[in-house]
């Protein structure tokens, strides 16, 4: 899959577009090459290869990693268009519209830490635009759903009777966890202590992905509700 996007840095905007194999997204600047699992650590692969001056393109957030250092862009906004399906609840049509994406990182703060990560999310379905603004995916989605309901449902893993987020925490984007391995146990969930209690889960997903064994979710599901 590949997205539309949209780069701002202090140096200038860019044209990009993002490949996504549901796995790692992927995007490249001239002879920049950008990998990441969610849209605010895309770090750019063989950083010791480029020149001072042209480094000055970006702004970087030095990460350690292992033995040496990662560097992802900060101090930048992201606009991202990715096709999503929209389901009507009335009708059971299914159709597809754009979700834009704008993420906002911060400036590095040194440590591997940068300023406050600010997601905005719009959807226009049929000519209503309806939108949001929080910290992460799962919050953002979750307003545009109680603008949406119940009409509309998301099409897709967030909108999945089987998807959920570990109590321990998450990233902003891409690691909702898949319990299509444990289905009947999973929707019995109403808590976390109920949630400990589930096994492993199948995988990890990313909240826009979607597989054969996609279910809409229903109301008060798994340990998100």
């Amino acid at each position: 899959m590949t997205y539309k996007g949209v780069l701002e840095t202090s140096f200038g905007i860019s044209i990009i577009e993002i490949k996504n194999d549901f796995e790692y997204l992927k995007f490249e600047i001239d002879d920049f090459k950008f990998v990441g699992t969610s849209f605010d650590d895309f770090e750019l692969l063989n950083y010791e290869n480029y020149s001072k001056s042209e480094l000055k393109m970006f702004s970087f957030n030095k990460i350690r990693c292992g033995n040496g250092f990662a560097y992802e862009l900060c101090d930048c906004k992201l606009t991202v268009n990715i096709p999503t399906q929209i389901k009507d609840v009335e009708t059971g049509k299914v159709f597809e519209e754009n979700l834009e994406m704008k993420v906002e990182i911060g400036k590095s703060l040194g440590k591997g830490m940068t300023e406050d990560v600010k997601i905005s999310l719009s959807l226009e379905i049929l000519s209503k635009n309806y939108s949001a603004i929080n910290f992460d995916f799962e919050d953002g989605a979750n307003e545009i759903i109680n603008q949406v309901k119940p009409k509309y449902k998301f099409n897709n893993c967030f909108g999945c009777n089987f998807s959920d987020y570990s109590p321990y925490g998450k990233a902003i984007f891409g690691t909702m966890l898949c319990f299509k391995n444990q289905k009947e146990e999973y929707i019995k969930v109403k808590s976390k202590d109920g949630f400990f209690k589930l096994g492993k889960e199948d995988r990890i997903v990313q909240e826009i992905y979607q597989c054969s064994e996609f279910e809409p979710r229903e109301i008060n599901v798994g340990y998100r509700g």
